[in-house]
């Protein structure tokens, strides 16, 4: 499995590798610090399983980002993970393409919500 991981924090991008590479032996990992370089490593010819972005992260377009990530990688699951918990961006980056969500009760600890389609 391959998976291409867009965080500004260095540290939730290394705790994210660590916590999959236990979940899913064997998989390969791509990091991007903002969204030019998580958009440009998307369009690389690499084909990713799994794309997860978060929001307003350095460069972010807004929602449209998630349709230009599905762009470069039509067959790819784009998972936002964020630290907004907010209803409308939930169901904005579910409206512009995301197959999921994970909240920030998630990201910041064990417990909480997930949302995946």
């Amino acid at each position: 499995m391959k998976i291409l991981i867009g965080d500004d924090h260095v540290l939730f991008r290394e705790g994210l590798r660590r916590l999959l590479e236990q979940l899913k032996e064997g998989a390969s990992f791509e990091e991007a610090s903002n969204f030019d370089e998580l958009l440009e490593k998307a369009g690389k010819g690499e084909t990713y399983d799994l794309v997860l972005t978060d929001l307003r992260m350095p460069g972010w377009p807004g929602f449209s980002g998630i349709q230009d990530l599905r762009g470069k990688q039509p067959d790819s699951k784009v998972v936002v993970v964020s630290a907004s918990e907010a209803h409308h961006d939930v169901r904005d980056a579910l409206e512009h393409g995301a197959a999921g969500y994970i909240p920030g009760t998630v990201r910041n600890s064990v417990y909480g919500p997930v949302v995946i389609r």
